[in-house]
């Protein structure tokens, strides 16, 4: 079995966030369940009232 010789091995890539397809979607996909939860909550919090003053601190 041969020993490391302490050689740094590196590997590159450059890949177009922007053109590819495949991760186009997949940040959609990220991003948009992300989102949508959030605005989920807030409507849960807001108890459906989405003006300015329907939002508020939750009280205990």
């Amino acid at each position: 079995m041969k020993k490391w010789s302490g050689e740094t091995i590196k590997w590159e890539v450059k890949v177009s966030l922007f053109r590819n397809v495949v991760l186009l979607k997949d940040f959609g996909i990220a991003f948009g369940i992300s989102f949508g939860i959030l605005m989920i909550i807030l409507l849960v919090i807001s108890k459906g009232d989405i003006s300015k003053d329907g939002m508020g601190y939750p009280t205990l």
